[in-house]
């Protein structure tokens, strides 16, 4: 073999022997390649089963959560006892007329049956808000399809129609509805919502604050009685409510609903008062007058000649039939009784006055004197102090 011969055949072997590693590598590159691609399709199903197991376990999770917000299981007595919850949260929110109508219930397979309710009434925006935060503040599986607040002519008043679902699971175990307190709601209290909804109401006429029409000024003496009554109105109608504001004596006190004003002063001077008057309006409005008391020497009385009928005229009575209060004044010199309302006017020895105001509690009357004084004479006390002897009376 002539040494061409020999380059030649050692160049074809070494090519074979190239092509035969080249082989090689490709069958153990494609080997590999294929045991990778297996490991990530499992590990991709791998995956795939773990999602499936958390998601599985988060739907269960779910589902227990639902039978413990579920109505009782039982149809009937879930209907039952639901429908009594809703009247009496109607009922405590302040509406009138409620109903609470129950519907048809209809079954969703083995898992769950749905109640519905259809819960009307009347009652104002405030008592719309009581009743929605009460409904909310509890965990229960309901909720409400739909609500209708329809104002009610010339009032503040709604026509409400509520329509509520509520859902029994068939898994549930409980028998009754026990509270379940929910933190879906921002505030635990109602009053934020009010302030919030109610003190924008949509539903009436902006609210006008009360109005004051006297008096502004008062005189009194020392160790006597001062007492009046503001007149307050209202251009809305509203519900009135009086207090004192400011730094007014300890002694002072005015009636948080009538509004009379009771004070024994014990010095001379130049007092005032001031008087904060609120409306039960959406939203309240108020408005506060200052009223100046003079607290002057009471004129010297004039000298008494013989005897004074006064002193033997006793008030034996104060009553009130239709509306209208009467005191009745017993004149005894004269053997005779006297029927007497508020203006009218009574003439007995040094009294001349008029029924001024008359109060069922404590029982009293006071006489405005035609000097100027104002005279206030308990049940069974003479129209004169000195001669105030207790009897019985009415």
């Amino acid at each position: 073999m002539t040494q061409r011969e020999k380059l030649l055949a050692a160049v074809v072997g070494l090519l074979f022997l190239v092509i035969g590693a080249f082989y090689a590598v490709s069958r153990v590159s494609a080997a590999h390649s294929l045991r990778e691609n297996k490991r990530l399709n499992l590990d991709a199903e791998l995956r795939k089963q773990q999602r499936v197991v958390r998601f599985g376990r988060a739907a269960q999770s779910e589902l227990d959560g639902y039978v413990e917000r579920s109505l009782p299981a039982d149809r009937p007595l879930a209907q039952s006892l639901y429908q009594n919850w809703l009247a009496t949260r109607a009922t405590q929110a302040g509406f009138s007329g409620v109903k609470v109508i129950p519907m048809s219930p209809r079954t969703h397979g083995d898992l769950y049956w749905q109640h519905g309710f259809m819960v009307s009434g009347t009652g104002d925006l405030k008592q719309l808000i009581q009743f929605l935060h009460e409904f909310y503040s509890v965990d229960y599986l309901h909720r409400i399809e739909r609500l209708s607040a329809k104002p009610l002519k010339d009032t503040k008043t709604l026509d409400l129609h509520i329509s509520v679902n509520a859902l029994s699971m068939n898994k549930a175990e409980n028998e009754r509805l026990d509270p379940r307190p929910a933190d879906r709601l921002k505030y635990k209290e109602v009053e934020p919502y009010v302030e919030k909804i109610a003190h924008r109401n949509f539903f009436a006429p902006a609210n006008k604050p009360p109005e004051f029409a006297g008096p502004g000024t008062q005189q009194g003496n020392p160790n006597r009685l001062v007492t009046f009554q503001p007149r307050v109105k209202d251009p809305d109608g509203d519900e009135l409510s009086y207090r004192l504001a400011g730094d007014a004596p300890d002694e002072a006190s005015i009636d948080p609903n009538s509004g009379e004003f009771r004070w024994t002063p014990s010095e001379l001077g130049e007092y005032e008062f001031d008087v904060c008057v609120t409306d039960k309006g959406l939203p309240p409005k108020s408005v506060t007058q200052t009223i100046k008391i003079s607290i002057v020497q009471p004129p010297p009385e004039a000298p008494r000649a013989g005897f004074d009928p006064a002193t033997q005229a006793f008030v034996t009575g104060i009553t009130e039939a239709s509306g209208s209060r009467i005191v009745w004044v017993t004149v005894r010199t004269e053997n005779k009784g006297l029927q007497l309302k508020v203006g009218d006017r009574l003439s007995v020895g040094t009294i001349q006055a008029v029924v001024q105001h008359i109060r069922l509690r404590p029982k009293e009357v006071r006489f405005a004197t035609d000097d100027g004084r104002v005279v206030t004479v308990r049940l069974g006390q003479s129209l004169v102090p000195e001669g105030a002897a207790p009897i019985s009376g009415i």
